[in-house]
């Protein structure tokens, strides 16, 4: 009985440290990750509003910082989007099914929105780079993340 009582306590333990370990991972944090997606999207509705950047640029050279500026804004958000679904405890798989399902909800109405926006156009070949970065983004992701968790290993152990 006295072994039964010492293995219970053990793993009572052995809970406790659990749980306070994935209270510090940035997953658990809903009240972050949540308002910032939110404030994210804002911020590109905000340059999708935007009808000149006071430039004037050559046709090719607008596009390629067009693309560039798409694959930065909808990077961030589907990195932000992610670590929303994982912090209220959505399985990778599934965070990645609603964050692409957003995502690309989300350019959709950005290009709609920028239809009524003078001087500006809405295209397909945006909402397409825009859903192919949330793709390479979640790809990339935990590769990003687990060089990161290595290199944090190595620094603390010299």
């Amino acid at each position: 009985m006295k072994n039964a009582t010492t293995l219970g306590l053990k793993l009572q333990l052995l809970e406790q440290r659990i749980q306070k370990r994935f209270q510090k991972h940035p997953f658990h944090r809903p009240h972050v990750w949540w308002p910032l997606s939110v404030l994210w999207a804002a911020v590109i509705f905000y340059f999708s509003s935007q009808s000149d950047f006071g430039m004037q640029l050559t046709s090719l050279t607008g596009d390629v910082l067009t693309t560039i500026a798409h694959i930065i804004e909808y990077g961030i958000l589907t990195w932000f989007l992610m670590y929303a679904f994982r912090s209220v405890g959505h399985e990778r798989p599934h965070a990645m099914l609603f964050t692409t399902i957003i995502v690309i909800i989300y350019a959709f109405t950005d290009e709609f929105h920028q239809s009524f926006v003078p001087g500006r156009t809405s295209s397909i070949y945006d909402i397409g780079i825009d859903a192919l970065t949330a793709a390479m983004v979640m790809w990339a992701r935990p590769h990003i993340l687990r060089k990161v968790r290595k290199r944090k290993k190595n620094v603390a152990y010299t």
